[in-house]
């Protein structure tokens, strides 16, 4: 949750309503209600000034995992998943003149996913210690 609110935060001006957030990031897409809760937590996230890192020590996982049912459901059902239908058309978010070029654009949910698999892969010695620790292992 952390790198997809930091990835929208160029849409966050302060006063900005959700909706205006909401429009600046889709256009004329239509987020599923899977995107939509991330959206809103992003925008709460930003609206809050809340900081990456008090992200990623706070958030529940909720709107993510929301996230990965979704895109599960789909798989069971054998549809394959680009990552972006939860936000609206592909095709319309691709063609944003707003959407970041570098790394990750917002609506690329595998990219956010693989950026937070490559940071616990390199942070696995700190993790490992962490959760022996917690679960006194």
């Amino acid at each position: 949750m952390a790198n997809f609110t930091m990835s929208c935060s160029f849409a966050y001006t302060k006063g900005v309503t959700l909706e205006g957030f909401k429009r600046t990031l889709c256009g004329p897409a239509t987020p599923l209600a899977a995107g939509d809760v991330m959206i809103k937590s992003a925008y709460t996230y930003l609206s809050q000034g809340v900081t990456k890192d008090q992200i990623i020590k706070t958030n529940d996982g909720k709107a993510v995992a929301g996230a990965f049912q979704f895109f599960l459901d789909q798989h069971n059902r054998g549809v394959y998943s680009d990552g972006t239908e939860i936000f609206g058309s592909r095709e319309i978010l691709a063609k944003s003149t707003v959407a970041r070029e570098g790394g990750c654009r917002w609506y690329q949910f595998w990219c956010h996913v693989e950026v937070f698999a490559n940071w616990v892969v390199a942070n696995w010695e700190v993790i490992q210690q962490i959760l022996v620790f917690v679960l006194n292992l």
